[in-house]
């Protein structure tokens, strides 16, 4: 099989802990140690450090104060963020999110003009 490249955008990744932070997390591992790259992209979080066997690509974010401890992404279309992004070749771009991780993603794929797949793991209310 040949290799894959993936990546992942989304709003929810570590240092805070919750059903899509893990998802994300072990996609982006099985595909790194079985099928080639992998890599995350999603807000910054002040003072966290990553520790991936995967690049984790962080942009500027602000606290939700509603939701602790969440952030939300902002400003992507980031210098430095689409930088690194445009350095990168992948197969696919996954969104996770259809927040401003998933409006990067939208605006990656048509970019680099690679497939954009997007699943939703959170309930959203009214």
């Amino acid at each position: 099989m040949d290799k894959l490249s993936v990546i992942q955008f989304n709003e929810s990744f570590y240092p805070v802990m919750d059903g899509v932070a893990s998802v994300t997390k072990n996609y982006a591992y099985w595909i790194k140690k079985k099928y080639g790259r992998a890599y995350v992209v999603t807000p910054e979080y002040p003072g966290h450090v990553d520790e991936e066997i995967f690049p984790v690509l962080r942009y500027p974010s602000i606290p939700l104060v509603l939701r602790k401890p969440y952030r939300m992404g902002v400003s992507p279309h980031n210098p430095g963020l689409w930088k690194k992004l445009n350095s990168l070749n992948v197969d696919i771009a996954h969104a996770q999110s259809p927040f401003s991780a998933g409006n990067i993603a939208l605006q990656y794929a048509r970019h680099k003009k690679v497939p954009l797949v997007a699943t939703f793991h959170s309930k959203f209310y009214d």
